[in-house]
């Protein structure tokens, strides 16, 4: 199986179609850690790198008073009444339109 160069266009175009050109540079980069750790994993060269660091801390507590908020008094929302007028016309055979 070997592919030319229009199969790989092809496929480039897809993959830009799909992932957009904001997020290719990131595809790549992972897509090229994963066959770098696959082939390095593939040949017993695990040479992954775990490092541990434990960090301590103490904290004191700090004794806190409660903030209290008075309570803001509200007013009631009056809105006027609407009215709503409702017109009706009817035409007759007589209505001629002015041409």
């Amino acid at each position: 199986m070997n592919l030319g160069p229009t199969e790989l266009i092809i496929i480039l175009v897809i993959v830009l179609i799909v992932f957009g050109a904001g997020r290719l540079p990131q595809v790549f980069s992972s897509l090229g850690k994963g066959v770098k750790e696959f082939r390095e994993a593939s040949e017993g060269n695990d040479t992954t790198d775990v490092s541990k660091t434990t960090t301590t801390t103490t904290t004191t507590p700090v004794a806190t008073t409660p903030v209290v908020t008075p309570p803001v008094a509200t007013t009631p929302v009056v809105t006027a009444p609407t009215t709503t007028t409702t017109v009706s016309t009817t035409t007759t055979p007589d209505d001629k339109i002015a041409g």
